[in-house]
């Protein structure tokens, strides 16, 4: 059995997408919620160095309505992922965190106190298995797993329990800031790695290959971190993301490779509460690859067997080219230790 080094955020992650929710009239939102019941940690600050843009408050975009408050959701941006909005550290896991979501600008044209926040998540990417926890505070906490479109709405209530009936959105679109930016996600409970290899390096060669084993590594010329490797997350329960960037890659070819791992951290199909061999569940994986920030192509294969390695793509740079391969090996597993 592995562990992985570095988890995705565990608590952000789950089985099921995030349910949209049904949209109500003023005074009669629900009263469920998908947030977890955790005070704010302000031992642990978030980055406020790029805050929400709250120049001017009154500028929603959509008039208010007489009697009631005004959420503010503040201004649309760009994120790197993957990234964290969060005044819980615990839940970044050592993930950037940045003062994204912020509904504190929200107000009551009578001047009266708003009492009450609701965050939705009105859109995400199809391949983020992100949840939104905290959703009644100002700052709710959400982890931007993958690249993609994000469209969050908020709605408050002012001091009369009176709902804002308009809400307001923000989209906060996730683009790669490196160079190259590969990302696996797939559909189960399962163990898959993500391999990037330099060179015609083999798998599990911590000098050639970047993966959970040997996470980062000095590629092109030494001591030049611009040009060097990193997995930023290891998923070793399910869905992913896994992402390997490099900020500006040296010349050569990188090979993509994903392995089927197992279950649990096992290097074979079995549970880990009572070890029991059970069928590996069929996983479909996709990669996609993304130059300058911009998706440029994806990938989708159907993994059935534990120690199976998907030889996805070439990519070769500079320009980043790519020569798909499209196929199916097998290899014995490595636990790194």
């Amino acid at each position: 059995m592995r562990l992985a080094y570095v988890l995705a955020p565990l608590a952000l992650f789950g089985c099921s997408e995030f349910g949209l929710e049904d949209q109500h009239r003023p005074n009669d939102l629900p009263d469920t919620d998908t947030q977890t019941d955790i005070p704010p940690d302000t031992s642990d600050p978030v980055d406020t160095s790029d805050p929400v843009d709250t120049s001017d408050p009154q500028d929603t975009g959509v008039p208010p309505v007489a009697g009631e408050p005004v959420a503010v959701a503040g201004a649309d941006r760009e994120v790197s992922p993957p990234i964290c909005t969060t005044t819980n550290a615990i839940f970044c896991l050592g993930a950037e965190r940045q003062d994204i979501l912020n509904g504190t600008a929200s107000y009551d044209p009578a001047g009266l106190t708003i009492d009450e926040y609701k965050w939705t998540v009105a859109s995400k990417p199809p391949d983020s298995h992100s949840l939104m926890l905290q959703n009644t505070n100002k700052q709710p906490t959400f982890f931007f797993d993958v690249a993609g479109t994000y469209d969050f709405a908020l709605t408050v209530k002012n001091h009369a329990g009176v709902w804002d009936s308009t809400p307001d959105h923000i989209v906060i679109i996730a683009k790669p800031s490196r160079d190259f930016y590969v990302q696996l996600t797939w559909n189960q409970a399962t163990d898959l790695d993500l391999h990037v290899l330099r060179n015609n390096g083999a798998l599990y060669d911590n000098a050639n290959d970047v993966s959970y084993c040997h996470q980062d590594a000095d590629w092109g010329v030494p001591s030049n971190a611009t040009d060097n490797p990193s997995l930023d997350w290891d998923s070793i329960s399910g869905y992913g993301p896994e992402t390997t960037t490099i900020q500006t890659p040296a010349a050569g070819t990188y090979a993509v490779k994903v392995v089927y791992y197992g279950l649990d951290g096992n290097n074979e199909c079995r549970h880990d509460v009572d070890t029991t061999l059970v069928d590996c569940p069929d996983s479909t994986a996709t990669v996609k690859v993304f130059y300058d920030g911009v998706e440029i192509d994806s990938f989708t294969h159907t993994l059935t067997e534990s120690s199976q390695v998907w030889y996805v793509t070439d990519i070769g740079w500079p320009g980043a080219a790519i020569t798909e391969h499209d196929t199916i090996s097998t290899t014995a597993l490595s636990s790194c230790f």
